[in-house]
């Protein structure tokens, strides 16, 4: 979603929420525009410089699974905020085939799956299990990795696009194609249906 906006050609003001939730990402600052340039399939992404650029979003704690399509510039990686230092933060750090999850308070990765190259789009899920502890990650549509993590409630917050908690230090260098967020855990088969979906759309990734 989103359009044209003050800081140029090309900027975006906002990021729609298409669940009729109206969690739209948005951003009135012109020189922390994002971009859309066509990307991938044909179909336009949102583009972070690794300066400024970033959105706010209504924070929302209800965050379980998150799945994210994204590539990796040369500086930090795509990512959503946890809404108070001292939560969690999910990192998708997509550069290739690896996904975080991290500390917001410290930015110490807790748990990391698989490890690539930049510039390549990639999707990745995060589903925070808080009845059992669990953090698992999938890449790609493969086998989920199970980590044992203390998590509660408040890691599952989010406010932010493209920038942590923590302000400008921690920035998205990258772009970020699709983002879908549940608040719950899905069965493996509504999972795949998911990832399938983000496949067929980005062109098989």
């Amino acid at each position: 979603g989103g359009g044209p906006g003050p800081g140029g050609s090309g900027h975006v003001t906002q990021w729609d929420d298409k669940s009729g939730n109206n969690r739209n990402a948005s951003q009135a600052t012109a020189s922390a525009q994002p971009t859309n340039p066509i990307d991938i399939n044909n179909r336009r992404v949102i583009q972070f410089d690794a300066i400024d650029d970033f959105f706010s979003i209504p924070e929302f704690t209800t965050s379980a699974t998150v799945f994210i399509l994204a590539n990796r510039g040369s500086a930090t990686s795509p990512q959503l905020s946890g809404a108070d230092p001292g939560s969690f933060i999910p990192t998708w750090n997509v550069n290739g085939e690896q996904l975080e999850y991290r500390s917001v308070s410290t930015q110490t990765i807790l748990t990391q799956l698989g490890g690539g190259s930049i510039a390549e789009y990639a999707f990745g899920c995060v589903q925070l299990d808080t009845a059992n502890n669990e953090a698992k990650l999938n890449i790609y549509g493969g086998t989920v990795t199970t980590f044992s993590q203390s998590l509660n409630s408040s890691d599952l917050k989010i406010n932010t696009i493209g920038r942590d908690f923590a302000g400008a230090q921690q920035v998205t260098d990258g772009a970020i194609a699709e983002i879908i967020t549940l608040n719950n855990l899905p069965s493996t088969e509504d999972r795949q249906k998911v990832e399938g979906y983000l496949a067929w759309k980005w062109g098989g990734i």
